[in-house]
């Protein structure tokens, strides 16, 4: 039997790979705006931090710290290049999250070795990227038998 990828799951895994390599291939250039919100020059540098705990409950939360940067819900059809917006995470090339606050409850995990990205996304779901590229960080973690997480 073969598994198959969803639609959905293979255009974010596309969006996720164009959003690393366009930076290189237009380095002398805005990026392309169809994909892309170019941050003002002026604007601070959005950076991130994240970090995994168990919720009393079970559940695993992952905690993104933004600094420069202001999660909201409020979509809108065309976003300003403001450093405003929502998160996407992404466990491997699966998105599995959009994170509209800090924090994401991930649910119950598996013992073993998980690997999340965030990047951050502007009110038009339009990837952000700063003067340094895409604004993303990544975690590994280890999740034991007894659900106490390594941070890798």
């Amino acid at each position: 039997m073969t598994a198959r990828t969803s639609p959905t799951a293979a255009l974010a895994g596309l969006l996720a790979l164009l959003s690393l390599a366009a930076p290189l291939v237009n380095a002398a250039a805005e990026p392309p705006r169809a994909l892309f919100v170019a941050l003002a020059p002026d604007a601070p540098e959005p950076t991130l931090s994240l970090s995994v705990a168990r919720a009393p409950d079970g559940a695993w939360l992952l905690t993104i710290k933004a600094e420069n940067f202001r999660f909201t819900d409020l979509c809108r059809a065309d976003a300003p290049a403001a450093p405003i917006g929502h998160a996407h995470v992404f466990a491997g090339e699966t998105r599995i999250a959009s994170a509209f606050g800090p924090v994401v409850d991930l649910g119950p995990l598996s013992p073993g070795r998980h690997r999340l990205r965030v990047m951050l996304r502007a009110q038009d779901h339009r990837v952000l990227v700063s003067r340094a590229g895409v604004i993303a960080a990544e975690i590994t973690f280890v999740v034991s038998k007894d659900r106490i997480p390594t941070i890798r």
